[in-house]
């Protein structure tokens, strides 16, 4: 169910839906896929029909979980060193090719997950420099940020360990806004 289904379903008119937050003519075209949507007005207008962002990305299937998350699950249910050498040498080859953070994230996670298992460190020092760096940036931590930091603190050095938990301590207030899931998940 998109925008423009859940608006008329509750018989809200485009005038009324974007008053305030963008202009008709704009609301029109994103509607129609024609155009953008700044994020803060996107979940604004979604508070205008009544509906929260999580709900929308259900209604939508938005939340694709994606492969090579699921090929380290599997490969760490396995508890399969073999897997997960393999997984995150891939991932560690991924990230050095396209030097996006989400890469540097799964290259993290995949060489943590190999490291709990066969006690064997195999993220390279440089890429650990990039990792505390970016980590010690985050000012927003959602859930997936938590778990990130989570999950790779065994190859994250106590200084920095300290300093992200300090960020996190700081950033209560905001974690504690984006809902009691993520409260929890802090905790």
């Amino acid at each position: 169910m998109d925008f423009k289904e859940i608006r008329t379903t509750q018989h809200i008119t485009l005038s009324d839906a974007s008053k305030g937050i963008c202009s008709v003519s704009m609301l029109s075209r994103w509607e129609k896929n024609q155009g953008n949507m700044d994020f803060n007005k996107a979940i604004k207008l979604l508070e205008r029909v009544n509906i929260k962002v999580s709900e929308y990305i259900a209604l939508n299937n938005l939340d694709i979980p994606d492969r090579e998350a699921r090929q380290l699950e599997i490969a760490w249910d396995a508890k399969s060193k073999k897997s997960l050498k393999c997984i995150a040498q891939e991932s560690l080859n991924k990230f050095h090719q396209d030097q996006k953070l989400i890469s540097l994230d799964y290259a993290a996670l995949a060489c943590a997950s190999y490291q709990r298992i066969s006690k064997i460190n195999i993220f390279p020092v440089s890429d650990l420099n990039k990792l505390n760096k970016h980590l010690s940036k985050m000012t927003i931590w959602s859930q997936e940020n938590l778990s990130l930091f989570q999950h790779v603190t065994n190859i994250l050095s106590t200084s920095i360990i300290f300093q992200v938990s300090s960020q996190i301590i700081a950033n209560f207030d905001f974690i504690n806004e984006a809902g009691k899931d993520t409260l929890h998940f802090a905790i």
